[in-house]
């Protein structure tokens, strides 16, 4: 596609190696050129990762049993991880795998404070990012705006 260029050869016993570079610093590829124009897509090869991590984390040594599925005091269905019918699953206890699988699509707030999270969130991002470490975690937060028509079907506390 002529995207690489040798950029020089290593002399050795036989044939040289070939060592490649790009001939740009920078590509710009539109999402209309690529798989990421249908965030769809996008979404579902991330679902895909995030269903192997789950798989593994459950893999590991827990006390998660299923799910607990209940009404409030206000009516409102909730359901939470849990180890029985009537206790909840604690995953930040000290002897469980590092997973957060919590969604919230009943969060209000004004565009501000939305992109104030959002600004915040890209900052923890990025604070966890420069750490390094030897296990590769998906971390996949969304902040979408949901439009009118779109009823919450539960709230996970």
């Amino acid at each position: 596609c002529g995207l690489l260029e040798v950029a020089r050869e290593v002399p050795r016993a036989g044939r040289a190696i070939k060592v490649y570079r790009s001939v740009a610093e920078v590509f710009f590829v539109p999402h209309s050129r690529s798989p990421l124009h249908d965030h769809g897509l996008w979404a579902a090869s991330r679902t895909r990762l995030l269903q192997l991590g789950l798989r593994y984390s459950q893999a590991q040594p827990t006390r998660l049993r299923g799910h607990r599925i209940y009404r409030d005091v206000h009516g409102v269905v909730n359901y939470n991880s849990a180890v029985s019918p009537t206790q909840d699953h604690n995953s930040l206890r000290p002897d469980e795998p590092a997973v957060f699988t919590g969604s919230h699509d009943a969060v209000y707030l004004d565009f501000e404070d939305a992109k104030r999270m959002q600004r915040d969130l890209e900052d923890v991002m990025q604070q966890y990012k420069a750490i390094g470490g030897g296990q590769r975690y998906l971390v996949w937060l969304n902040l979408v705006p949901l439009p009118a028509e779109a009823t919450p079907l539960a709230r996970e506390p």
